[in-house]
């Protein structure tokens, strides 16, 4: 079911790109060709929309991401936790920031202040083969500069 609806975003994604183009251009084979595109784009669209909906209709869970991991093992603490990341008070305004969880499962709650809840890891150095750029010569400019600066 994911596939599916990933399949559609893509075709809906792409149509718009290539509207874009057509609007570009004056040659009218190059318009000819992008209106082709924007058809078939759209055709595909309602296919996989279709898929979708016969997959519904089968027994297949609407939500695009199948129960296969038991619920009884998420984190319960996480299931209706909205975390907050937004600039701006809107985005706690929608439905999906308040009431229950579409699966019904439990009460969102709202962190105003994303948290970390874990410990923060100590991290080994990074191999300095993977770094581009050397440290600053003192005797350049940029060297000189880092040196004021520090």
């Amino acid at each position: 079911m994911a596939d599916f609806h990933l399949n559609a975003t893509a075709e809906m994604q792409g149509r718009p790109q290539v509207a874009r183009l057509w609007h570009m251009t004056d040659d009218p084979g190059v318009k000819d060709l992008l209106r082709f595109l924007i058809t078939r784009d759209h055709f595909h669209q309602m296919l996989w929309l279709r898929v979708i909906e016969e997959l519904k209709s089968d027994g297949l869970d609407s939500i695009p991401v199948p129960e296969a991991f038991d619920l009884d093992e998420e984190l319960p603490e996480f299931v209706g936790l909205y975390v907050h990341a937004s600039d701006g008070p809107a985005a706690t305004e929608g439905g999906w920031a308040q009431g229950r969880t579409i699966d019904d499962r439990a009460d969102v709650t709202v962190e105003s202040t994303p948290k970390s809840y874990a410990e923060r890891p100590t991290l080994p150095p990074g191999d300095p083969r993977l770094y581009g750029t050397p440290p600053a010569d003192p005797s350049t400019m940029i060297g000189k500069v880092k040196d004021a600066l520090t």
